[in-house]
Order: C-alpha cells, then sequence, then structure tokens
C-alpha cells in the first residue's frame, strides 16, 4: 500500500516500488495499491491483507505515524516505511520506537525501496533478499 498528498507524489512512489519489485530475482507477485488518504487506505485496509505500507508523514486527513497506529490495530504485523523529505523527522519518529521497518527520504527510488524491502521487520512471502 502507498499513501501520498499528491497524485504526482504518489505516481512516483508507486513507480519506484513497482522497479523495485522488478529487480527481485524471483519478482514476486505483489499488487500496490495507491491512496490519496488515510481515510482510503483504512476502508481498504479493513478488508484487504496489508503486509507493507509506505505513507508520507504528513498527509492531508491525518499524519502517516497515527494512520500506521490505525493501521496496526487492524494488523499489528504490518510493515511501515515511511516516505519524508525531512531525514530529522524520520530518525525521530524511529527513536519513539514506533516499530517503523524503516524510512525513505524523497524522492523515493527504487534501490531505497528494495533496501527496505529486504530489510522488513516481518518477513513477506516472496520477497528474499538476492
Amino acid at each position: 500500500m502507498a499513501v501520498e498528498n499528491s497524485k504526482q507524489s504518489l505516481s512516483i512512489l508507486c513507480n519506484a516500488i513497482e522497479e523495485a519489485v522488478s529487480k527481485m530475482k524471483n519478482h514476486p507477485e505483489i499488487k500496490i495499491h495507491g491512496f490519496l488518504s488515510a481515510e482510503e487506505a483504512m476502508v481498504f485496509a479493513k478488508n484487504n491483507i496489508v503486509d507493507v505500507v509506505f505513507t508520507e508523514g504528513e498527509l492531508n486527513d491525518y499524519d502517516g505515524i497515527e494512520l500506521i497506529c490505525r493501521l496496526r490495530k487492524i494488523n499489528n504485523r504490518v510493515n511501515a516505511i515511511l516516505v519524508t523529505e525531512n531525514q530529522q523527522y524520520a530518525e525521530q519518529t524511529l527513536k519513539m520506537n514506533m516499530r517503523l521497518s524503516g524510512y525513505i527520504l524523497k524522492p523515493p527510488d527504487s534501490d531505497a525501496i528494495l533496501n527496505e524491502l529486504f530489510n522488513l521487520w516481518y518477513p513477506v512471502k516472496g520477497i528474499i533478499a538476492i
């Protein structure tokens, strides 16, 4: 799942995720669902299994950390990766023990995403480090 503020940012993030997956040796079947609001993402998560969420830190309806907390109430093993322009914010969030799998600085690129996918807290079927 990818959650961003703008269509352009969401498109860049989803494209980078797709490129990262294409670089994997086994090319796992991963479906990327993109959302422009946390509420839309929550509706989806209530009815579907979400293994990984890439989320902007500051969303239009509420912040990415709140989204992560709400997602964890549905699935406490969701891997959360913060996507932000602010490295200090990401590092502070990690120190607050938000149990993030990691963070990616904007603009996201496939190598950074691949690195995060290979270092998830909770393994996802089909994602195997090369």
